[in-house]
């Protein structure tokens, strides 16, 4: 988290570099306002916390006492990308579709209700969204709120020592993975600068729904996952066409 707090403070630093380049010089002449029709392309990094609450039920769909104590709540970064078209209407107006995809390393644990310590890993690897933007531009600064669908590999690793959790005495480790499907909304603000260059920082919630796994260290029992996640994100693109 430390390092993607100094990155950020870098980040923006060189932002506001161009940001005060660019007015001194449109100071010297009278220009048009920025227009934020086009398509555009760029790369992103993000730091995300996310809640995985677990609970067990049996083949009844019974709630158990092997639920975990507390949730897991999984942080890492994520690196990914963006492309994306934008539409301006109306004056400042500015509305427009997304798509990005992202690399995670996004992981955390926690412990089951049992005597010996077993506990389950939750890690997410693979991220992405579709999304519509819609938002108000003040020339080259752009204030939107985005929302759409959200998709997430999320990878659960439960393992179970022995004299643990009386469905396996004598103990085991399985590792389940699934696709977590749902929603995401937030809001950012974009800069253009140097001629059609973007830099953007962005908040962003998402909720991947319920996840349910059959883990063969527990061959009674099922698991529902519910992941949420608060990610911030900088990222950098490039408009192709348009002012």
């Amino acid at each position: 988290m430390k390092a993607f707090v100094v990155a950020g403070v870098a980040f923006f630093a060189s932002v506001a570099t161009a940001m005060s380049e660019d007015m001194a010089v449109k100071s010297q002449y009278s220009a048009a306002p920025y227009n934020w029709t086009g398509c555009y392309i760029g790369a992103q990094v993000g730091y995300a916390a996310q809640r995985d609450s677990a609970s067990e039920a049996n083949a009844a769909s019974i709630r158990v006492a092997t639920t975990p104590v507390n949730a897991a709540n999984p942080d890492g970064i994520k690196v990914g990308g963006f492309v994306g078209c934008n539409y301006q209407f109306a004056g400042p107006w500015v509305i427009g579709i997304e798509g990005d995809g992202e690399w995670a390393d996004i992981s955390g644990s926690t412990l089951f209700n049992d005597a010996v310590g077993s506990f389950y890993d939750s890690r997410t690897r693979a991220q992405g969204s579709a999304r519509v933007r819609l938002g108000y531009a003040i020339d080259r600064v752009f204030f939107y709120g985005t929302g759409g669908g959200a998709a997430a590999d999320i990878r659960h690793t439960y393992t179970t020592l022995p004299g643990g959790l009386a469905t396996l005495p004598g103990g085991g480790t399985s590792t389940l993975s699934d696709v977590g499907i749902g929603l995401t909304a937030g809001l950012g603000v974009e800069y253009a600068f140097a001629g059609n260059w973007l830099a953007r920082l962005e908040y962003r919630y998402a909720d991947f729904d319920e996840i349910k796994h059959l883990p063969a260290s527990r061959p009674t029992l099922t698991d529902r996952h519910h992941v949420t996640e608060n990610a911030v994100r900088l990222g950098l693109g490039v408009k192709f066409s348009g002012q």
